[in-house]
């Protein structure tokens, strides 16, 4: 009896090992390295309003909302266009889309160079550091936006 338990306990054991190993090379192989996330770019992209007002230029409160909101051809041009470039973008709803990519490929698309300050990225060359220029957009994408911006420091906690 004595002996099965061993021998169980070794089984476990060995289990145990296996499956830590197959969890270890799982989570190395799928999930990003911090150096690999230090390198992704995520921006705000802010939309004008279906009447083609600039929401970053007004008060926005609960009763006028809705005034401000993109139109849908607007948000799925503008998804189209990032989603070509390699660049993942989310809209759930409201004013803004967020956009996702890695350093490199903003700095070509934008034709922007990006400078990392800690725990955030910033435009080179700007005062506020945080304004992505709408220069090297096509002009059905840029006449569909109010701005891209990168977050500010106070935004990332």
């Amino acid at each position: 009896m004595k002996a099965v338990k061993q021998m169980n306990g070794t089984i476990v054991k060995k289990i145990t090992i296996f499956t830590f190993i197959c969890l270890a090379f799982f989570s190395c192989n799928t999930m990003k390295s911090t150096e690999e996330k230090n390198q992704e770019v995520t921006a705000e992209v802010t939309f004008l309003s279906a009447t083609g007002q600039d929401p970053l230029n007004k008060q926005i409160t609960s009763s006028n909302v809705m005034e401000f909101l993109p139109d849908d051809a607007s948000v799925a041009a503008v998804r189209d266009y990032f989603e070509k470039q390699g660049i993942a973008f989310r809209y759930d709803q409201g004013i803004s889309a967020t956009i996702t990519a890695e350093r490199a490929l903003f700095e070509k698309l934008f034709g922007v160079g990006l400078q990392r300050d800690k725990n955030h990225y910033m435009v080179k060359g700007q005062d506020n550091g945080l304004d992505i220029p709408l220069t090297n957009l096509p002009e059905a994408v840029k006449e569909r936006l109010s701005n891209i911006s990168l977050p500010d420091r106070m935004e990332l906690f």
